[in-house]
């Protein structure tokens, strides 16, 4: 099961047409692990990623994306936080098996 390739406007990320499993962190499958490969974004963005145990190399486990545009539920370094959709567009992870 892939992440299917939105249709976005500019980046943060180029699609990688070559490597399917990597994709941002929300369109990640529910139930399914992932590791971060890289944030975009500023550093304030990655600073509150940080602080929420999501930083690159990090394993994370989404349990659900709400419908609706809604947040990201995710866990990381052992605590479950919600990451809100936008934030989550600029984590690029690779799918675990």
């Amino acid at each position: 099961m892939f992440c299917p390739k939105p249709e976005r406007k500019g980046p943060p990320f180029p699609w990688c047409e070559d490597c399917p499993e990597h994709c941002s962190l929300d369109c990640v499958p529910d139930s399914c692990r992932a590791q971060v490969i890289s944030i975009g974004g500023g550093t304030t963005s990655t600073g509150v990623l940080a602080h929420l145990g999501i930083f690159a190399g990090a394993i994370l486990l989404v349990h659900r994306t709400a419908p609706l545009g809604g947040p990201v539920l995710i866990e990381a370094q052992g605590s479950t936080v919600a990451v809100g959709r936008g934030l989550a567009r600029q984590v690029m992870v690779r799918l675990l098996a």
